[in-house]
């Protein structure tokens, strides 16, 4: 498996979070194409074979209630605290050296073997996706968001009530420079001791994907970023990533159809102390 302190996510993971929720929710489900992210500081160190203590078995993360256990799985809540748009979110993460494809497919079988649940699933360009359903007795949302890592798969299960959803905040945050037009959706925030990360979504029409990218160059220098890129990767997909001490952010852009003038962002910003 790939190392976990250098690890490189199709979409943030609170961000792949954010959208399996949103889809629940009702929101659009548009295919994107994958990129890269460093995660290394949001994700729990592991525990070297020294400082291992006997102790008694923790119980299940609350993300795994109303889900299915994966085989040979030992889940870890993934942050102190989640939240989407407000809301108080669980999450948590294991690691399998089984494949996306099959990983995928094994919770999508378990959960639709149950007539009841109407489930939902979607997989983005090969390297991440989710699983998801919506209780309708508890009125509690589960999502199962899925990474490729190298041969093996990253499995992250949350769970969040989606009454409390529905009227979530819906908003750009401060640290989002928004060109004209864009419109924004739910803040998914993850964080530890010394570490906060929040993503979000938002959609421009009638925008140029080169335009927008030289937007963040000039709007990050601005605020006092490095921007260390900032380049259109292919016709339908722009990337810039920045820094500046103890900060790091990436906005991916997409445009999910040649013939679509809709742009879709997707910010990531990781604060460090």
């Amino acid at each position: 498996m790939a190392s976990r302190r250098r690890i490189g996510l199709t979409l943030a993971l609170s961000g792949l979070v954010g959208i399996g929720l949103g889809v629940l929710l009702g929101g659009t489900d548009e295919p994107v194409e994958g990129f890269d992210l460093k995660t290394d500081a949001i994700l729990p160190k592991p525990v070297e074979a020294s400082e291992a203590r006997v102790s008694e078995p923790a119980p299940p993360p609350p993300a795994l209630e109303g889900l299915p256990v994966y085989p040979g799985a030992t889940p870890s809540p993934l942050g102190e605290t989640a939240a989407a748009g407000g809301v108080p979110l669980d999450v948590a993460w294991f690691e399998t050296d089984d494949a996306i494809e099959d990983v995928m497919a094994w919770y999508e079988n378990r959960l639709s073997a149950d007539e009841s649940l109407t489930v939902v699933s979607h997989q983005f360009s090969g390297n991440s996706g989710y699983v998801g359903y919506r209780d309708g007795k508890t009125d509690v949302m589960h999502v199962v968001s899925f990474v490729r890592q190298g041969e093996g798969t990253m499995v992250i299960p949350s769970r969040a009530r989606a009454g409390d959803l529905l009227h979530a905040e819906q908003r750009l945050p401060e640290w989002f420079p928004a060109p004209e037009g864009a419109t924004g959706g739910m803040i998914v925030e993850m964080g530890e001791a010394n570490t906060r990360q929040e993503s979000v979504s938002a959609l421009v029409k009638g925008a140029d994907l080169l335009r927008l990218v030289e937007f963040y160059r000039e709007a990050l220098s601005h605020r006092g970023w490095k921007v260390e890129k900032a380049r259109r990767e292919s016709p339908s997909v722009g990337l810039v990533d920045a820094s500046r001490p103890g900060q790091r952010l990436q906005v991916y852009l997409s445009r999910p159809e040649e013939t679509d003038a809709t742009v879709q962002l997707y910010a990531t910003l990781i604060r460090s102390s």
